[in-house]
């Protein structure tokens, strides 16, 4: 695999629904109900349901694993969120390359990763990851 600073990583968009949004509160035990009851998020002054954060970290971490090839590879992952994103916004989820360090000595390639979610053209969470791959895999 050819890796250079400031590669883009083959980026995707995905629409989470009030299914996605119910689902993946259910599965990490998040009962917070912005995620759910739309009366309730605008209530609390939101224009919609608001979708997780996790959910949206769990975006990041599947296009830094996705660039590595397997899971085993993410050494680490750290977001931050911007702003809210909301209910069937279109995430476009996007990274690039922003460092490299062979390490010889443990036979591996570092690879530092700059990662942000937009919607509608405005960074709405931003991250960072660090895979490790087998150095004489990597060019």
């Amino acid at each position: 695999m050819t890796v250079s600073t400031t590669q883009q990583l083959p980026g995707f968009e995905r629409v989470p629904n009030e299914l996605t949004l119910f689902s993946f509160g259910a599965a990490t035990w998040n009962q917070h109900r912005i995620h759910y009851d739309r009366d309730y998020a605008r209530s609390e002054g939101h224009r919609d349901l608001i979708v997780e954060g996790n959910y949206q970290g769990a975006l990041l971490a599947e296009l830094a694993v996705s660039f590595a090839g397997t899971p085993t590879a993410l050494k680490r992952l750290r977001y931050r969120h911007l702003r809210s994103a909301y209910v069937n916004e279109t995430l476009h989820v996007a990274g690039c390359v922003a460092a490299v360090r062979k390490v010889p000595d443990d036979g591996v390639a570092e690879i530092e990763l700059d990662l942000w979610i937009t919607v509608d053209g405005e960074r709405v969470t931003q991250g960072s990851a660090l895979v490790e791959l087998p150095l004489e895999g990597v060019r």
